[in-house]
């Protein structure tokens, strides 16, 4: 198996173009899995080529969730792989895909810096219109728990209850019922990849909405095996204190071999992983894994 970082808000080499986003390349048997495509630019598809990945191999697309940071690369990868090489693939996605995602900057406290009476839009990168424009034939709006994509590469929904500590930020909004007001946030339409050995998973997640400790206690309940490494984000760029505090204590105490936490994990969390927390592994733009 071997899992290539294609964009990353750091990179892990100085001929990648880091950016806001999140796209990860897994290779493992007959499966090449293009998960998430980073921001609009499609940074990823310079830093594949960089790379020597060949983004023609992609046997699956999966999207973690409909941010534009990670789905906006698509309308180019799509473009590249469909319009000029005449493929198609699987695309995943998950329930409400395309329902119009918001940060609710006035769920803020006033006096806060990102404080203002304001909707920021922030998916989905590309509308269901686009999907059939571009002949995106293979695109399916995944429903269920779980999928196996082949070769023991797992595609797992069904994500956002039994949170605990790790409850939603409460800025996440999206469009209400019939394009009206809006509601909060529970990400449904979250998905992780899952890969099993025979001595432990794999996961891969986007942003974690739900929950780094949630998401890893759910893959080892529906697997009945260990977690060896996690890659990704865990969204605590926009946690409390203690909410940090204790996911840091969690991962130590679990001594998870290898944590390439990375993207949305923001700055402050990001220290005290790599301070305290011995798997710790750093990942940016052209990482290889494997």
């Amino acid at each position: 198996m071997k899992i290539t970082l294609l964009q990353e808000n750091r990179a892990a080499r100085p001929d990648m173009k880091p950016e806001h986003g999140l796209s990860v390349f897994l290779e493992k048997g007959s499966v090449k899995l293009l998960f998430d495509t980073g921001h609009v630019t499609g940074h990823f598809m310079d830093n594949a080529a960089a790379l020597g990945v060949d983004l023609g191999t992609v046997t699956h697309v999966a999207f973690s969730h409909n941010h534009m940071d990670h789905t906006g690369g698509f309308p180019r990868f799509w473009h590249y792989y469909h319009d000029e090489l005449g493929k198609s693939c699987p695309v995943y996605a998950g329930p409400d895909f395309f329902r119009v995602k918001y940060w609710d900057h006035s769920k803020h406290e006033p006096g806060e810096a990102l404080y203002e009476p304001g909707l920021e839009l922030v998916g989905p990168g590309f509308d269901a219109a686009w999907v059939i424009q571009n002949q995106v034939t293979g695109f399916r709006i995944f429903t269920g728990d779980l999928l196996e994509l082949g070769d023991d590469v797992w595609l797992m929904g069904g994500l956002s209850s039994d949170r605990g500590f790790e409850e939603i930020d409460p800025t996440a909004a999206m469009e209400g019922p019939a394009g009206c007001g809006t509601l909060h946030d529970e990400f449904v339409d979250e998905q992780m990849i899952v890969v099993r050995e025979e001595d432990g998973l794999t996961l891969l997640t986007g942003c974690a909405h739900n929950g780094v400790v949630n998401l890893i206690r759910k893959a080892e309940k529906r697997f009945g095996l260990p977690v060896k490494t996690v890659i990704g984000g865990t969204h605590l760029v926009a946690a409390d204190a203690a909410r940090t505090r204790t996911t840091i204590d969690w991962f130590v105490q679990k001594n998870i071999p290898r944590a390439y936490v990375c993207h949305c994990t923001g700055p402050v969390a990001l220290e005290a992983f790599e301070k305290e927390v011995p798997s710790y592994r750093f990942a940016g733009a052209g990482t290889i894994i494997g």
